[in-house]
């Protein structure tokens, strides 16, 4: 079957986080030298802003689309990325939720509990 046209055609030189994902993951773009360049401008410009308290100006929409990006960009564990995730979960934790919001981060704050008590005992040198 022939394409009348490359459906790849979107990402070539897109420098948003999704465009950056499929040049290295589909157009094997990742060792190229114009790829790393438009990578860490783009990840540079997501990280930008990012408050003292980790997250982007105290917004939790704002935090979620910077940490969406982030997602598709650096793609493995990260300091700034694991202290918002913590602020973010923080704060659909200790927020009053109407009911159903409430039921449904639930299990999210208690996995968010364990891993923070994780944490702590890997920093203190406790097995587990």
């Amino acid at each position: 079957m022939q394409l009348r046209f490359d459906p790849f055609q979107i990402f070539m030189s897109s420098k948003t986080p999704a465009g950056l994902y499929a040049r290295k993951q589909w157009l094997d773009e990742g060792n190229m030298q114009s790829w790393q360049v438009d990578f860490r401008a783009t990840v540079d410009a997501l990280l930008a802003g990012q408050s003292e308290d980790v997250s982007w100006g105290q917004s939790i929409v704002t935090t979620i689309q910077r940490l969406f990006g982030l997602h598709f960009t650096i793609r493995s564990q990260d300091e700034h990325i694991n202290k918002a995730l913590d602020w973010l979960m923080g704060k659909a934790c200790t927020q009053s939720n109407p009911g159903r919001y409430k039921r449904a981060l639930q299990p999210l704050c208690s996995i968010r509990s364990n891993t923070i008590c994780w944490r702590k005992k890997v920093k203190q040198g406790i097995p587990s």
